[in-house]
């Protein structure tokens, strides 16, 4: 049996590199957020300018902030804070010896950055196939 993973939010967490990175961004704005009340917010579901929005700031300001954020959202140093949820070698482990063939895709938009991160986390070898595609149409990417 083929299983298909995502890595953010799946294989590793998202949390730390998420809201931290956008509440420093917003503190360069002279903005004072809550890490963990973005994190809330976006598993709401809501987009970094939603968020921004429904924490109070202006629709110029979150555009502002946002476009910093997307700036370094891939960036080594923020890469290096994702780290992989407590089970996943073990249950990558298991599927593999199972003989289960697994392929990992994600959107990123720097595959090479991607491929250091899996390569980091010790998890490229539990996977026959890492695609990487572009966030900016990944949910119908993902999809073919």
């Amino acid at each position: 049996m083929i299983l298909v993973f995502d890595l953010d939010g799946t294989l590793i967490t998202a949390e730390g590199r998420q809201s931290l990175l956008l509440k420093a961004v917003a503190t360069r704005y002279r903005v004072l957020l809550s890490a963990s009340e973005i994190w809330r917010k976006k598993r709401e579901g809501l987009n970094n300018i939603d968020t921004l929005l429904a924490l109070g700031l202006n629709q110029s300001l979150a555009k502002r902030i946002d476009i910093a954020w997307k700036d370094n959202i891939e960036t080594p140093f923020w890469l290096s804070i994702d780290n992989l949820f407590q089970d996943t070698v073990s249950n990558l482990h298991k599927l593999n010896v199972s003989g289960h063939q697994l392929i990992l895709i994600t959107a990123r938009q720097n595959e090479i950055l991607m491929r250091c991160q899996v390569y980091r986390l010790g998890i490229e070898r539990y996977f026959c196939e890492i695609i990487c595609v572009s966030p900016f149409n990944s949910s119908n990417l993902k999809s073919n």
